[in-house]
């Protein structure tokens, strides 16, 4: 199938499937470890999925539809314009897997580092109260406008998260990439021939993988969700639908040092034996439905050749 073809149906799908486990997966992710200290199954994935929704409708796991769609539309043309370009070159003399890949990788980075401002949008828009009278954004338009005015056009861009980004889009871009192509190429296994197996593979590595990518979606996500106005600036707050950590991170290691020491305060309330590395960990049920997805959706590699 072509990606024409495939594009809007593939939409179609992340809206109606990805949208609300993206959304549960975000909640978790940005929530304060301290406030949900005195319940443990809220801190799970599928126990902060079920008091979202308890508590603001099921309706609200489809909230940021349209700045997920604007960011999921622009990512997926962008693939699509990078799959034809490779194709196009593969006429004249067949690209080696390691050239399939660097392409991959290097279009991957450079579109998620170029799409910032609309994952920044779309991680606010998710994140903001579900009071109408409480909400600061309006729209996506009306979140880039007021994060330009009260933030800096900086903001937009922030440099806090784009070392924690560029590394998260690359162990992405392997799984979607990679992974289909060290199976097939490497181990030999045939997607139409041995399915159960190949997927099966698929999903184990793609799990294994979600040991990186979890806590550095944990840290662009608690960034994306703090707002830190100009100097000299006031502000209306920005009110989230759970209660998040309200002291700006200073960059990807404090976030994680102070998750970490979070949760090991969080565990001694409960009187709980743990580590504090768990609570980076805290979406990875989240993790096994989309990995659990991708596996049986969305096999990518007939888009990779």
């Amino acid at each position: 199938m072509s990606d024409e073809a495939s594009a809007p149906e593939q939409l179609v799908v992340n809206f109606i499937a990805l949208l609300p486990l993206t959304v549960g997966v975000q909640i978790p992710l940005v929530q304060s470890i301290d406030a949900s200290a005195d319940s443990g199954a809220a801190r799970s994935f599928f126990g902060s999925l079920r008091r979202f929704a308890a508590s603001h409708g099921a309706a609200a796991l489809w909230r940021g539809h349209v700045a997920f769609w604007l960011h999921d539309a622009c990512a997926t043309r962008a693939k699509a314009a990078l799959r034809r370009a490779v194709r196009r070159q593969a006429l004249a003399a067949p690209p080696t897997a390691g050239y399939l890949l660097a392409t991959a990788l290097a279009a991957d980075v450079g579109a998620a580092l170029l799409l910032a401002p609309l994952d920044l949008v779309r991680t606010r828009l998710m994140a903001q109260s579900t009071d109408p009278h409480s909400r600061k954004y309006a729209n996506p338009v009306d979140a880039l406008l007021t994060i330009a005015s009260e933030e800096g056009w900086s903001a937009l861009y922030n440099s806090k998260t784009m070392v924690p980004r560029a590394i998260l889009e690359t162990v992405l871009s392997i799984d979607q990439f990679g992974i289909p192509l060290f199976l097939v190429q490497v181990a030999g296994l045939d997607p139409v021939a041995s399915p159960l197996v190949y997927k099966s593979v698929r999903f184990a590595m793609g799990m294994t993988l979600s040991l990186i990518t979890l806590p550095l979606e944990t840290v662009i996500n608690r960034m994306q969700s703090q707002v830190v106005p100009k100097r000299g600036t006031k502000i209306a707050r920005f009110r989230t639908c759970v209660p998040t950590d309200q002291v700006p991170y200073k960059d990807m290691h404090d976030c994680i040092d102070r998750v970490v020491r979070e949760e090991e305060v969080a565990l001694k309330k409960r009187d709980k034996k743990g580590t504090g590395r768990s609570a980076l960990y805290r979406a990875w049920q989240g993790a096994f439905m989309a990995n659990l997805f991708v596996a049986l959706f969305q096999d990518s590699f007939d888009v990779v050749f």
